[in-house]
């Protein structure tokens, strides 16, 4: 038995969707977060994540390090620790800014700027939103039907027209017959549909 199995379970620092970066400030690696869970590693419960890359200009990479057989979409497995925080939504693109060194000396350093509000870690579960279905805004499903009247029209009047055609090669009072009763046919579907009076 773990010596961490006993305790209850603390809420993790991070959540999906939220951004993260590294407090690298010379050339921060900024994330999304896909998933993130505790693991237990020689009895210290340490915080996984899963994370979604993006460079300096907001582009979504996905992942930076070699994926070979593992997930293309993210970068699995970083262990959330004082390197990483997390931050509001990034002001992209990220650029680089003079930033006065704290040693009080008056110098400056160039250094990548997210623009980002830094987050404290996350202290209560996030809870989902849930969809509430109002029963007045379900509204019954019409009947499903293939019927086109405007493609039944159409069909019927070409068909009689081929029928016509026919005629004039072999004449055949039975093919005239039907070319009418055709054209009936796709005039009573246009009427009926209010495409024709």
């Amino acid at each position: 038995m773990s010596a961490i199995d006993d305790q209850e379970e603390p809420v993790l620092p991070v959540a999906p969707g939220d951004f993260v970066e590294t407090k690298d400030l010379t050339y921060p690696r900024i994330g999304r977060v896909v998933r993130a869970r505790w693991v237990d590693e020689g009895g210290k419960r340490i915080c996984k994540m899963d994370v979604s890359m993006y460079n300096i200009d907001g582009v979504n990479t996905k992942r930076v390090s070699p994926a070979f057989d593992g997930p293309k979409n993210y970068e699995p497995w970083i262990t959330y620790t004082d390197e990483w925080m997390r931050i509001a939504k990034p002001d992209f693109p990220v650029s680089l800014k003079w930033v006065p060194l704290e040693d009080g000396s008056g110098q400056s350093i160039a250094q990548y700027v997210t623009g980002a509000k830094r987050l404290g870690d996350r202290t209560v579960v996030r809870r989902r939103k849930t969809k509430v279905e109002s029963p007045l805004a379900v509204k019954p499903k019409p009947p499903r039907s293939d019927f086109d009247p405007e493609l039944e029209v159409r069909s019927r009047r070409m068909a009689a027209q081929q029928l016509r055609d026919i005629n004039r090669a072999m004449p055949n009072p039975e093919l005239i017959a039907k070319a009418q009763q055709l054209e009936d046919e796709a005039g009573r579907i246009a009427r009926e549909h209010g495409m024709e009076r």
